[in-house]
């Protein structure tokens, strides 16, 4: 088991692997893989950053991604403090206020959240929470997205590499190094943020 500091979700690690300038590529085949669409582009709207609420320090990455015309906004939060949701919501809210509505973009806002915790005890390991009617399950838009990444349960599910989320799960936990290799040889992009995992492992063990 490696130093919990020098863990990939780490938020400092995170950061820097997915939320550099130069490692586009790497962020636009995570954020495809989890949307299970491919996307065109992505942009980083800034040099992300490590935010500090209270005793916890979080990586946000914030991106614009393109997909057959469609714009879609990306919020990355590394979350092992209680409150994610409240702060997930907030962010959701104030996009779809700001851009969605303010200036009638057709803009889908999305929020990635990985976690080191067990959220719900049924379920996989990737929840997708959208807005739905109490009567019919019918979705009232699909223009507010919250995904949540729970990795304890990805560990217990021991999915292997069935899908490209799998493979980047694999990297992101460093559980099990078969299937890591395997995700590596696999995807280029995941191949590149491993070796730019090692190096930063050197630079900051």
């Amino acid at each position: 088991m490696k130093d919990e500091n020098l863990k990939v979700n780490n938020s400092e690690i995170f950061q820097k692997i997915f939320g550099k300038k130069g490692n586009e590529s790497i962020l636009k085949d995570f954020v495809s893989s989890i949307l299970d669409a491919q996307m065109e582009k992505i942009e980083l709207q800034e040099e992300s950053i490590l935010e500090h609420f209270e005793k916890y320090e979080l990586a946000d990455i914030e991106a614009i991604a393109t997909s057959n015309g469609i714009r879609v906004s990306i919020k990355i939060h590394i979350n092992n403090y209680k409150d994610y949701v409240n702060k997930s919501m907030y962010y959701l809210s104030e996009k779809y206020l700001t851009k969605c509505m303010k200036y009638n973009i057709p803009q889908r806002i999305v929020s990635i959240n990985i976690v080191e915790e067990k959220i719900f005890e049924e379920g996989f390991y990737h929840e997708i929470a959208r807005l739905r009617r109490t009567s019919d399950n019918e979705l009232i838009t699909d223009k507010l997205v919250m995904h949540i990444l729970q990795i304890p349960k990805f560990i217990e599910e021991q999915r292997g590499n069935k899908t490209g989320l799998d493979q980047w799960m694999q990297f992101i936990s460093q559980q099990n190094e078969a299937e890591l290799e395997l995700a590596t040889k696999e995807n280029k992009e995941i191949k590149k943020a491993n070796e730019e995992y090692k190096n930063l492992i050197k630079e900051l063990g």
